[in-house]
C-alpha cells in the first residue's frame, strides 16, 4: 500500500494557530482537577473537527499489535500523535492518562479543533468522542501536551 495515499490532504488555509493557553483554559475548563504535565510549545496548529475525523480514519496506528508492556496503551498514544506531526506539522494533539471505568489507568489521547473543542481519541480503535465532565468512561488526571 502507499503510503502517501493515506495521507489527507490540509490546506494551509485550513490551518488555525491557537495559543498554549487557549487549549490549557479548555482543558482547565472540563477537567479543573488535571495536572497538565507539559506544554511543549508556545502555539498550536490544528484544523477543523471533520478533518481531524479524516485524520484518524486514515491513519493505521489503530492496526498495530498490543503487546502487553512493548507496545500498549501508551505506546499507541504516542504513535499517533508522532505520526500526525511527523505527515501533517499539527501539534494540537497530545497524550491523556486516566482512569477507566474498569479501574485501569490509561493512555489515550486527545485533540483541540479549530472550533475549540476538546476530542478524546482511542488510539487502539480510532474511536472519537467529545468528553463531557465526570460523566464518561474515561477521566484524565494527567495531560501531556
Amino acid at each position: 500500500m502507499d503510503i502517501e495515499a493515506r495521507i489527507v490532504k490540509i490546506e494551509e488555509k485550513e490551518i488555525k494557530c491557537v495559543s498554549a493557553e487557549e487549549i490549557t483554559k479548555k482543558i482547565n475548563e472540563l477537567y479543573p482537577d488535571v495536572k497538565i504535565k507539559s506544554v511543549s510549545d508556545k502555539h498550536y496548529y490544528t484544523v477543523s473537527e471533520s478533518k481531524w475525523k479524516e485524520i484518524i480514519k486514515s491513519d493505521f496506528v489503530n492496526y498495530k499489535k498490543y503487546l502487553s508492556d512493548r507496545f500498549d496503551c501508551d505506546d499507541f498514544s504516542r504513535c499517533l500523535v508522532s505520526r500526525v506531526i511527523e505527515n501533517y506539522h499539527l501539534n494540537a494533539i497530545g497524550i491523556a492518562w486516566g482512569w477507566m471505568k474498569e479501574g485501569a489507568y490509561h493512555a489515550w489521547n486527545f485533540i483541540y479543533t479549530a472550533e475549540n473543542v476538546i476530542l478524546f481519541v482511542e488510539p487502539q480503535n480510532d474511536y472519537i468522542w467529545i468528553p463531557i465532565p465526570r460523566k464518561f468512561d474515561y477521566e484524565a488526571c494527567e495531560i501531556f501536551m
